[in-house]
C-alpha cells in the first residue's frame, strides 16, 4: 500500500541516526536482500529479457489512484500486482510473468 500513496516514512530517535542510515544504505544497495536470498536459497528477481537485476518496482497511475479511492472509502487492502522496469532495457512486466 505504501507503494501506492508514494512510499513510507521512517522516524527514529537521533541516537538511532547514523544505524538507521547504514540499514537504509545496505537496503538500497541490495545488501539485506542478497542476504535474505543466501538464507533462504532462493534466486533474485531479474529482468526477463536481459537478465538485469537493476529494476524497480512501480504500479500504474490507475491502480494507485483505485488504491487512494478504495483507502478514502473502504478498508485498507493489499495488493500484489506490481509491475517491474528494468534500468538496464526498460522492459516492463508483472511480477511472476514474463
Amino acid at each position: 500500500m505504501s507503494l501506492a500513496l508514494g512510499g513510507t516514512l521512517v522516524q527514529v530517535p537521533a541516537a538511532f541516526l547514523a544505524q538507521a542510515k547504514a540499514t537504509l544504505a545496505e537496503y538500497e544497495s541490495g545488501t539485506l536482500e542478497d542476504a535474505l536470498r543466501e538464507a533462504t536459497d532462493s534466486e533474485r528477481e531479474r529482468c526477463p529479457r536481459c537478465r538485469s537485476t537493476d529494476f524497480f518496482r512501480t504500479m500504474s497511475l490507475r491502480k494507485r489512484m483505485f488504491a487512494v479511492l478504495v483507502c478514502l472509502f473502504f478498508a485498507p487492502f493489499p495488493t500484489r500486482r506490481s509491475r517491474f522496469i528494468c534500468r538496464s532495457c526498460g522492459h516492463e512486466w508483472d511480477w511472476g510473468g514474463d
